[in-house]
């Protein structure tokens, strides 16, 4: 992701939305998300979409454990495109999410710091 934008309401509350743009293949995607559910303190659920068809869900889970959280993250997603949206699911997307899931945790951590707290 390199730029979120239209930010609509607190992204911790149901119904709040953003316009997420994404580097892909040497391109710009811009996916629209929203937040679809909350469950404090442990659980956010985002819905998103994309030009020609592409949905995905993302659950994000939140644990403590010790004096940090642990996170995880199940997306669920289609393609457009049938059988050749699957064979780019297969050699491409999924490598890319994962890809992608470990780069934004390295980066979210670094952005809290050793503290734990995130900068003003």
């Amino acid at each position: 992701m390199i730029e979120t934008k239209d930010v609509t309401g607190s992204l911790d509350q149901v119904g709040a939305s953003y316009t997420a743009v994404l580097k892909l293949g040497g391109g710009h995607l811009e996916s629209r998300w929203q937040v679809r559910r909350v469950e404090q303190p442990g659980l956010l659920e985002i819905t998103g979409t994309a030009p020609g068809g592409g949905r995905v869900t993302a659950l994000n889970r939140f644990e403590s454990a010790g004096t940090g959280t642990d996170s995880s993250l199940e997306p669920d997603y289609d393609l457009p495109g049938g059988f050749v949206g699957g064979i780019a699911d297969k050699l491409f997307v999924e490598r890319a999410i994962e890809r992608d899931a470990k780069h934004s945790a390295e980066h979210f951590k670094a952005i809290c710091g050793a503290d734990g707290h995130v900068p003003a």
